[in-house]
């Protein structure tokens, strides 16, 4: 389960770059810039699992009712004689079909099917994940700002703002998929040590 929260904290963040604009519209600008944050940094995952599913079921990672949504597998293990053991890594278009962001087909009746994915706002989202207010709020500020001076013909377009503004963001992402790469146990690889031998 993803720990949700209002965007409204980010909200004097975001008045310190941009003037005039209305409340709503600043709302609507966060939600798009969190889903993007968290699309490019893979930062939110989740899990479903341990389910059992025969051949042909369809699996939704996320339930419709709830404000975000399956985004990008991360990785689908399964298990079709030992209920209780880690499963290998199943292979997509042979073991499973994505039929989109949010729901898979499994090729095969498993006994327990698991995956992990990368979940994000949904467009219709009035709340976001919690981490991002509470470890990335100036990107996501700096995001915000940069998508609304972008905006043509309001009174606080800026395309000078914009360009200054980008790049704090795309270093708030990048930032936090270094972080996600490096806590997640089955991202990490490691190298085996080379033996050789000298005269």
């Amino acid at each position: 389960m993803i720990s949700l929260a209002s965007p409204d904290a980010l909200y004097p963040l975001v008045r310190e770059s941009i003037s005039g604009a209305l409340d709503f519209m600043i709302r609507r600008a966060i939600v798009e810039t969190a889903i993007e944050f968290c699309r490019e940094s893979q930062l939110v995952q989740d899990t479903v699992g341990p389910v059992s599913v025969a051949a042909g079921d369809s699996v939704l990672l996320v339930p419709a009712d709830q404000p975000y949504q399956g985004r990008q597998l991360i990785r689908v293990f399964g298990e079709q004689m030992q209920p209780g053991t880690d499963g290998p890594q199943l292979q997509a278009g042979v073991d499973y079909q994505q039929l989109s962001g949010n729901e898979l087909r499994a090729n095969r009746a498993y006994a327990e099917f698991n995956a992990i994915f990368v979940v994000e706002p949904r467009q219709t989202a009035i709340t976001i994940p919690q981490i991002l207010i509470d470890d990335y709020p100036l990107a996501l500020a700096c995001g915000t700002a940069a998508r609304m001076a972008d905006m043509p013909g309001k009174a606080w377009s800026n395309p000078q703002l914009a360009a200054d503004m980008k790049p704090y963001f795309v270093d708030g992402y990048r930032a936090a998929f270094r972080w996600r790469i490096e806590n997640t146990a089955f991202n990490t690889f490691q190298n085996p040590v080379v033996k050789q031998e000298f005269f």
